[in-house]
């Protein structure tokens, strides 16, 4: 597993993480961080209690 920041330009994210070429090919998960808006976080024991 492999984090990273970028931004979105079109359909494209774009990074200076030169390190990514070695995962070429791989399936991704994107996480979109909206910061317009706050969010409220939840303790791990309230979020497993639920």
């Amino acid at each position: 597993m492999f984090a990273t920041t970028g931004i979105i330009q079109g359909n494209t994210v774009l990074t200076n993480d030169y390190s990514l070429e070695k995962y070429n090919g791989r399936r991704v998960v994107i996480t979109v961080l909206d910061e317009e808006h706050q969010f409220d976080t939840v303790s791990n024991e309230k979020l497993f209690s639920l």
